[in-house]
């Protein structure tokens, strides 16, 4: 029960932060045959010259084999902007996450550093866009039962209408319980994304 209040409260968090005065916002929705996220992201406005603040948060359940699963909370705050070639944004920045793996009974949080890259396509009028994102919390930035954190994947996106895009992606998330890296969440997903 302490397992669940606590991503409780860090998903009442991450949804509390998406509801900050903002100038943009996007949630999405992406799943597989073991499990499915929700994600949400609000811009907070310029906070450099070329550079936004953006605030994010995000549920993840894996109901995966051989009777282990995942609940995994997290919130974040990145800096994005423009960067190279017209259609390349580049964002880095702090998450928060905690995750509990039931079937092994582990659970645990931290805080890593990581960021993402995507890009649309100018010559495709911007309608298909790709991008990667990639996090890492070390041990020592670790707290639980879990020796790091590493989450990376990518995905592509096409916009079928002015604030929907659908997308299909990649993702591998481990949260190792002894040295050995062993994965709590990896697959192809496929998802929709509204903004707003």
């Amino acid at each position: 029960m302490r397992k669940i209040h606590r991503l409780g409260v860090i998903l009442i968090a991450a949804v509390a932060s998406l509801g900050l005065p903002a100038q943009a916002a996007s949630v999405d929705l992406d799943f597989n045959n073991y499990s499915f996220a929700v994600n949400g992201a609000a811009s907070l406005g310029p906070v450099a010259q070329e550079a936004q603040a953006e605030v994010n948060g995000g549920y993840l359940y894996d109901g995966d084999r051989n009777g282990d699963h995942l609940d995994f909370g997290h919130i974040g705050l990145l800096a994005t902007g423009q960067v190279g070639p017209e259609g390349v944004v580049a964002g880095v920045g702090l998450r928060g996450f905690l995750a509990d793996r039931g079937g092994s009974h582990n659970d645990g949080g931290g805080a890593a550093l990581g960021g993402r890259l995507g890009y649309r396509i100018p010559e495709l009028n911007e309608r298909l866009g790709v991008g990667g994102y990639l996090y890492y919390a070390p041990g020592i930035l670790t707290f639980g039962d879990f020796q790091h954190y590493l989450e990376y994947g990518f995905d592509v996106d096409y916009q079928i209408i002015r604030p929907a895009f659908v997308y299909g992606g990649w993702r591998r998330l481990e949260l190792p319980l002894s040295d050995r890296a062993d994965r709590a969440d990896q697959g192809f997903h496929i998802g929709l994304r509204v903004n707003f």
